[in-house]
């Protein structure tokens, strides 16, 4: 395959996540203008906690969805042994299924006895579905092993459109309905996409022994634990935040910061659709020794970032009052917070950059232990500042911490692929 063609592959799969991802934005902004209207502050609130939750769950996944997709991209560029893929892909869908089953179990045994809320089965229901949404996330994953963006950004599109019927399907309807009736619309979506991703393949459902499951987990278990703690620290360092503000606020400020960082979350998402591609494409490429595209589409990728997120950032601080009115109904008068936040999400597409090719390279363990460092930090810093600067504090936190990865990161970057042009 020539540059030119992997370029256009890339602009062409960049633009497709890109499109499901404006799908999913225009999605999410919708169900919070319903939801932020029909429900009260508290339960509003608790919205916002549990989709919090809900989303770090395609972290959870103990690194292998990451894992496999390097290993499958990698086997897909040399044209290796497609029924070794079929085996290792079930194989690791048996062994997140089984754990994700038995983590809803835990958490919603513990749940059950622990809750005195009244949407306590609700909550229960909802960590049960929260354990099966571990395994079937890994259907979105795989996609991009084999190239295939343009169908997972078809399935971002079906996925927000549901979505948001769903929420106006449920709207007039109580709070534990519109809860349990919006998470089961994503167990049914992520079955869906397993579907076509399976049917694209031909590949036909197996069921591994216990030594195919021995050879998987042999395979990729390094990798896979360092791709967990990487996941891990970093849905710490960036989705935690309402839960601190929760600790130290009432529910009713969980839904404020939840609004105005959700203006920026859309900037981060459509950063991370378009860099989505890259990461199997510079493993490919890594595989058959083409440094210099590596670090050419690299340094394109820095300049892009640096000056289109620092823009858009800017745009949205300046117009964050009317877009908000008009979004939620409400009046947030905020500015020490959104230009925080602001500043948080243009160091984090920063770190994001820089981590794709890294994670490409399957250069995870220095990533995951600064990152783990940055973690400690971000703890700390949250206990400290919230409390005294009140909800400007969390994003302050996440700044701080994230300079040191936001630094070494790109030393590391550099570092490794001038290696490889030697």
């Amino acid at each position: 395959m020539t540059i030119q063609t992997t370029n256009k592959n890339l602009a062409i799969g960049s633009l497709a996540i890109i499109g499901g991802r404006v799908f999913n934005a225009g999605s999410q902004l919708l169900i919070t203008a319903i939801l932020s209207r029909k429900l009260e502050p508290s339960a509003f609130g608790l919205w916002a906690l549990l989709y919090t939750i809900y989303s770090l769950m395609p972290n959870a996944d103990l690194g292998l969805g990451q894992a496999l997709r390097l290993k499958l991209a990698h086997w897909n560029a040399i044209k290796g042994n497609e029924l070794l893929e079929q085996k290792t892909f079930f194989s690791t869908s048996l062994v997140l299924l089984i754990f994700g089953v038995l983590a809803g179990l835990v958490a919603s045994f513990i749940l059950h006895f622990r809750q005195n809320s009244p949407h306590h089965l609700t909550i229960v229901g909802f960590a049960l579905i929260c354990g099966l949404t571990i395994s079937l996330n890994l259907g979105f994953h795989v996609f991009f092993s084999y190239g295939e963006s343009i169908n997972r950004g078809f399935l971002d599109i079906i996925q927000a459109i549901v979505l948001a019927l769903t929420i106006i399907f449920l709207s007039n309807l109580g709070f534990n309905q519109i809860i349990i009736g919006y998470y089961i619309a994503t167990l049914i979506l992520g079955i869906f996409a397993l579907y076509i991703f399976l049917h694209k393949r031909k590949w036909k459902v197996i069921l591994p022994s216990f030594l195919e499951l021995k050879e998987t987990f042999l395979l990729l278990w390094k990798s896979s634990l360092w791709f967990w703690l990487l996941a891990l620290f970093g849905i710490i360092l960036y989705a935690t935040s309402p839960l601190f503000i929760a600790y130290f606020n009432k529910l009713e400020k969980v839904g404020d910061y939840s609004i105005l960082q959700r203006l920026f979350s859309v900037v981060v998402m459509f950063h991370l659709a378009w860099l989505a591609p890259k990461q199997s494409a510079y493993t490919q490429a890594a595989a058959i020794g083409d440094w210099v595209w590596i670090r050419k589409t690299w340094w394109n990728s820095l300049k892009i970032t640096s000056f289109g997120v620092l823009s858009t950032c800017l745009l949205v601080v300046a117009a964050h009052q009317p877009l908000v009115f008009i979004w939620t109904g409400r009046e947030l008068d905020e500015w020490g917070l959104i230009l925080a936040l602001a500043f948080s999400a243009c160091i984090w597409t920063w770190v994001n950059t820089n981590s794709v090719v890294l994670n490409g390279l399957g250069i995870i363990r220095p990533q995951a232990i600064l990152l783990g460092v940055s973690c400690i930090l971000f703890i700390l810093l949250n206990f400290l500042l919230i409390p005294i600067l009140g909800l400007i504090g969390a994003p302050i936190a996440t700044f701080i911490s994230m300079l040191p990865i936001s630094v070494m990161n790109f030393i590391w970057v550099n570092n490794y692929t001038k290696k490889g042009l030697r």
